[in-house]
């Protein structure tokens, strides 16, 4: 398990344990440089052990991100989202700016494997079905 921050600031990487090629990211507060400048290389390093493989995003304590927490995310998905191994992957957010923010540098990238979910739980059966097909 991968864990940058403290409790109010940060993310944590680690196997999902009901889905076997899922990653499950967890991410919360608002990043500064400090937090952020790891997260693509920590996410695509927890990614390339699984193949294939799916992603839930668990960003539920969230706070909508600044440049250094977007620029952040901006490159895990182009980085996630590049790999052949890559099926899918769900966010889970329940603070609409950054379900906003996060779906913008989703749509920018012309990403079609990116579900936003309401809950773990569809996050969990979006990522089964995709671990199906």
């Amino acid at each position: 398990m991968t864990r940058v921050g403290d409790s109010a600031v940060g993310y944590s990487i680690e196997s999902s344990r009901s889905l076997a090629t899922t990653v499950v990211v967890r991410a919360w507060g608002f990043w500064k440089s400090a937090v952020a400048e790891r997260f693509a290389e920590d996410v695509l390093s927890a990614v390339t052990k699984s193949a294939p493989f799916t992603v839930l995003f668990d960003l539920t304590e969230l706070k909508p991100q600044g440049y250094d927490g977007e620029k952040a995310f901006d490159a895990a998905i182009a980085a996630v989202s590049a790999l052949s191994s890559f099926r899918c992957a769900a966010i889970v957010t329940t603070n609409a700016l950054s379900k906003l923010q996060l779906n913008r540098l989703v749509r920018a990238q012309k990403q079609t494997r990116w579900v936003f979910v309401d809950s773990l739980a569809d996050a969990e059966r979006a990522l089964a079905a995709a671990s199906r097909s």
